[in-house]
């Protein structure tokens, strides 16, 4: 027998123990890269793990992740604004638009606007009413 298949089989069978995963258990690698990775199957790891997670912490991860999201969507657009300027410029025809189809354009983009800012509202009731939750839960424990 080579010392692979030992190996193999051990992983197999740390692979068939059912684990519950959450985000704090999947983030905690890349939180804190410094503290060696090791695998736990146990769920008294996991539940002493989450122990150490306070309001403040999670709060401050949430507005880590929310400055990261808002990074990456702000890259995203900038791409796909580069990518259409750029399609535009090297187009055989280029695409000419009138002053009709600009103030259509405006027109629609104010409705868009006007909709978005009901949406955000909307969310920010959504969020206030979770973190009323979240809160209640907490002090229930």
């Amino acid at each position: 027998m080579f010392a692979g298949d030992m190996d193999s089989a051990e992983a197999l069978d740390q692979l068939a123990v059912p684990t519950t995963l959450s985000i704090l258990t999947l983030s905690h690698p890349i939180l804190h890269p410094s503290s060696p990775s090791k695998r736990t199957s146990s769920s008294s790891a996991t539940s002493d793990q989450d122990a150490q997670r306070t309001p403040s912490v999670i709060a401050a991860d949430l507005t880590h992740y929310q400055e990261l999201f808002s990074k990456l969507r702000f890259s995203y657009v900038e791409q796909v604004t580069k990518e259409r300027f750029l399609r535009a410029v090297t187009a055989e025809t280029p695409e000419f638009v009138g002053a009709g189809e600009n103030a259509e354009l405006d027109e629609k983009l104010r409705g868009d606007k006007k909709a978005l800012r009901a949406k955000k509202e909307e969310v920010r009731g959504l969020i206030g009413v979770l973190e009323e939750q979240g809160r209640a839960l907490a002090g229930r424990e």
